[in-house]
C-alpha cells in the first residue's frame, strides 16, 4: 500500500483517491438541476402523476372557453401539493395571466390522476344516459378516491360557465356539483349542491329548453330509505340562468315533465322492495309513491327509473323486459313531483 510522505501520520494513497472522487461527484450533483417530466401535464398521456417531483407542478385536467370570442378561459387543475394534500382549483386565465383562482374545498386530490370512464355513479348526465363523452379524472384509492369531471355549459350566447362534478368515497359514494361563471375577470360560484348523510345519490344533466332553446340545468337528487315501511325520495329541480343577476334560478313553478320506466306496481313498500331485491337489473330503480306521477293511480308504490330523455327510457324498457319477464314494464311521460301544499 502506498502512503503520502511528509505528514505526521502517513495517509494511504487509495483513501485520497476515494475522497477526491466523492467530492467531484457531489459537486456535479449540486450543479445538475432536478428535471420534472414535461409529459406529466400532457392530458393525451392518460395519466397525470402527483408524486415527489410532480407534486411541485400543476396538473391540468381541462381548459374551457368562457365565450365564443377572446382568449379568456377556465382551467380545472390540481394545484401543487402541500403536506401531501393537493387542492383542486378553478382558475380564470387569459393567456399566461391568472385573473382569479378558487379552491374546490369539498375534497383534496391524493396520488396520481388517471382517466376513467363516466358511469351512473359519476353524477354526470341523465339518470338513464350518463354523459360518457366527458372525461373523468380519478385520484386516490378507496376511501380517498375522487373522480372529477369538468363540463362547459352555454349559459347565454356570449357566456359559458364551467360545471364541475365530483364523486368521492368507496363504499358510500358522495357527489358534489359546482357551477362557476366569469364576470369582469372574476370567478363566481353561482350554484353548488352537496349530498347529505346516508344512502344518497345525485346527477346533473344539461338540456335545451323546448320553449325557447335556452339552457336548463336538471338536478336529480335522491335518498334510498333502508326500511320497508317508507318509499325512496327522488326529486328533480330545473334551473335556468339569470344573466342580469349572474345566478341560477329555479325554473317556472310547474312540475317538470319526465319519462319514467315502470317495472311494477305494488300495494306496499315492502312488496316493491321484495321484487327489487336480488335483481341486478332493478338496482338503479327507485321505490316511489305513485302519487308523484300525474299519469298513475294514487295510493300505490312503483319500481321506477326516471329520465328526461325519452329514447333512453325506451331503450332501458326494452332491455328490462328480458331481464324481468314476470313484471309488466312500461314507459310513461308524466309530470313528476308533488304540487305545492300537498
Amino acid at each position: 500500500m502506498q502512503f503520502i510522505s511528509g505528514s505526521r501520520s502517513p495517509i494511504p494513497l487509495t483513501w485520497v483517491f476515494l475522497f477526491l472522487a466523492s467530492a467531484i461527484s457531489a459537486s456535479r450533483s449540486a450543479e445538475t438541476p432536478v428535471r420534472v417530466n414535461p409529459r406529466l401535464n400532457d392530458l393525451h398521456q392518460g395519466s397525470a402523476r402527483v408524486s415527489d417531483k410532480a407534486s411541485r407542478s400543476r396538473i391540468i385536467l381541462g381548459t374551457f372557453k368562457t365565450g365564443p370570442r377572446g382568449d379568456l378561459g377556465y382551467e380545472l387543475s390540481i394545484a401543487p401539493c402541500t403536506d401531501m394534500e393537493c387542492p383542486f382549483q378553478v382558475r380564470l386565465l387569459e393567456g399566461t395571466k391568472v385573473w382569479a383562482t378558487v379552491d374546490l374545498d369539498w375534497t383534496k386530490a391524493h396520488g396520481p390522476a388517471t382517466k376513467e370512464k363516466v358511469d351512473g355513479s359519476s353524477g354526470v348526465g341523465d339518470p338513464l344516459l350518463p354523459d360518457t363523452r366527458q372525461t373523468a379524472w380519478s385520484t386516490g384509492e378507496e376511501k380517498v378516491n375522487v373522480s372529477t369531471v369538468g363540463r362547459s355549459i352555454r349559459l347565454t350566447p356570449e357566456l359559458n360557465g364551467l360545471l364541475v362534478d365530483q364523486r368521492a368515497g368507496f363504499d358510500r359514494l358522495k357527489r358534489h356539483h359546482d357551477l362557476f361563471v366569469a364576470r369582469e375577470n372574476k370567478l363566481t360560484r353561482v350554484w353548488d349542491q352537496e349530498e347529505g348523510a346516508g344512502p344518497t345519490w345525485s346527477t346533473v344533466e344539461i338540456v335545451n329548453s323546448p320553449r325557447d332553446g335556452s339552457v336548463r340545468l336538471l338536478y336529480f337528487s335522491g335518498f334510498r330509505y333502508p326500511s320497508d315501511d317508507q318509499p325512496d325520495w327522488l326529486q328533480l329541480s330545473v334551473y335556468r340562468c339569470n344573466p342580469a343577476k349572474n345566478q341560477l334560478q329555479l325554473d317556472a313553478p310547474e312540475l317538470p315533465s319526465v319519462f319514467a320506466v315502470i317495472a311494477g306496481t305494488y300495494s306496499t313498500v315492502a312488496k316493491a322492495r321484495e321484487a327489487q331485491e336480488g335483481n341486478s337489473c332493478l338496482g338503479a330503480f327507485w321505490v316511489l309513491d305513485s302519487d308523484q306521477f300525474s299519469k298513475l293511480s294514487p295510493g300505490n308504490f312503483v319500481l321506477a327509473a326516471v329520465s328526461y330523455n325519452g329514447h333512453a327510457a325506451s331503450r332501458n324498457s326494452e332491455a328490462l323486459k328480458s331481464c324481468v319477464p314476470r313484471s309488466p314494464v312500461s314507459v310513461i311521460r308524466a309530470s313528476y313531483g308533488k304540487p305545492e301544499g300537498k
